[in-house]
Parts: C-alpha cells; structure tokens; sequence
C-alpha cells in the first residue's frame, strides 16, 4: 500500500506499529489492516510467498484504518480474498471491506522491493523476480564466488530485458552466485 494512500495520523500509528516488532501480535496491540479491496491488480499487491511472486487478482483501494478487532464476517487474509473473489463484489454483505488478521507493518519501504527466487525444475534453473515497476529493465548476473567483485552476465540473452524470470540449463550454470540488476529506462 502506498504512503498517499494514507493520512499522516495513520503512518504515525504504522511507524508505532513498526517500532512494537513481534509484540504487535500480542495484546493490547491486535493492530488489524482494515481496507476497502477491488478486482484488479496493481503491479504492488502480489503473493511474495510463491516463488514466482504472482500478482493477487485484488488490490487495496482505500485504506480505512487500524483496529483492535473487527466482525467476524470481515476477518481474512490474501488467500481468502483470491479465492473468494465475492469479497469485493458488491452483492457480498462485506461489501469490499476485509480486516486483515496475523498481518501487521513491519518496515517502511522506499521504491518497491526487488524479490528474487530461484527453483530447480529438471535441467533447469527457474529464476524469477518481482517487478520494481513498468519501467524498469533488468540483467541477470552470476558469479562462482562471493568473494569474487566480477558480476557477469548470464549467457543466452542480450541483456537487459524487461522480463522478470529466465531459464538457465543447469548444464551450462557455471555461475553459483545469481543476482538481478534493475535499470529504470529513459522514457
């Protein structure tokens, strides 16, 4: 969720939030996410957990606050929401509205994180990354060593490319080391 979306009052209480660490599960601190959700997705809102960092078919439109506790109608979380999407239908009596449970900030974000993941399929190497934005190229880099400062371009593509996940045959993997490099284009 982005900082416009947001009153000043309600990033003080985030950066209190931030400050709480872990204990912000426990009471007196239940800080819920309750917000207005739609369909669409918004290059932001994606699942990090899966390693191809897909979007969620939903994102947050209005933030409405935080609260100690919400009806049990509204309780949920993101893979609720994706696989119900009568959540932000208007013929649903939550009417768009979730209060996010076992979810709370943890840090405040400058431009959007760059994820990357990297999954072994047969003779393959699946690596994926998460999109900084719509404007943005990207290299993959590897190296044998970490002690080595040599980055060097993974061989097959005429880097940089706006893609966000590559395949290396793990027969022609000589790097060990794989990171992503973001440039953002001229427009």
């Amino acid at each position: 969720m982005c900082c416009h979306c947001l009153k000043e009052e309600d990033i003080d209480h985030a950066r209190y939030l931030i400050s709480l660490g872990s204990s912000v599960f426990s009471a007196p601190y239940q800080a819920l996410v309750v917000a207005k959700i739609g369909p669409g997705n918004d290059g932001i809102n994606r699942n990090y957990i899966d390693q191809r960092f897909p979007e969620w078919s939903w994102h947050v439109v209005e933030f409405l606050g935080f609260s100690d506790r919400s009806l049990i109608i509204l309780d949920g979380c993101s893979t609720s929401i994706e696989n119900d999407p009568v959540w932000y239908r208007g013929e649903s009596p939550r009417k768009g509205v979730i209060a996010l449970w076992n979810f709370t900030i943890v840090r405040e974000l400058g431009p959007a994180p760059l994820y990357m993941s990297i999954v072994s399929e047969g003779q393959n190497l699946q690596v994926y990354w998460s999109s900084v934005g719509t404007n943005y190229v990207y290299s993959l880099e590897g190296k044998e060593s970490l002690a080595s400062t040599n980055w060097l371009a993974i061989p097959g593509a005429s880097w940089p490319l706006s893609t966000n996940n590559w395949t290396v045959l793990q027969t022609n993997a000589t790097a060990r080391f794989y990171r992503v490099k973001a440039e953002q284009t001229k427009q």
